[in-house]
């Protein structure tokens, strides 16, 4: 038996893509568990991509929709990820709140 908290919306949309390839959340862990037994590892490469697509920022409960996608650097500071749009500026935080809310198209609570 393994307890594992993970985020309702992720393990919901997760579980929607394992059906649609005719596995349970729980084969799923199982063939997981069983690459990771066969490779000596994960069965997959981990990094850090350079930069990413956004279309939408969550924060809390809350979801800003953008009015368009923007590519945003990644990078690792200490134990945070952090992600750069240098198109914004930053001078001081009003006007990176300005800045942020021009590319926003909606907000919905979650």
């Amino acid at each position: 038996m393994i307890h594992a908290r993970t985020e309702s919306g992720l393990k919901a949309e997760a579980e929607t893509i394992l059906r649609s390839l005719g596995l349970s959340y729980t084969d799923a862990i199982n063939l997981f568990l069983n690459q990771v037994r066969m490779k000596k590892g994960l069965p997959f490469p981990v990094e850090i991509p350079e930069s990413v697509i956004m279309s939408l920022i969550e924060c809390g409960r809350r979801r800003f929709f953008l009015k368009k996608s923007v590519r945003v650097r990644l990078g690792v500071e200490g134990s945070v990820l952090v992600y750069e749009y240098p198109p914004l500026g930053i001078r001081d935080a009003r006007s990176l709140k300005k800045r942020l809310l021009s590319l926003v198209d909606r907000v919905e609570e979650a």
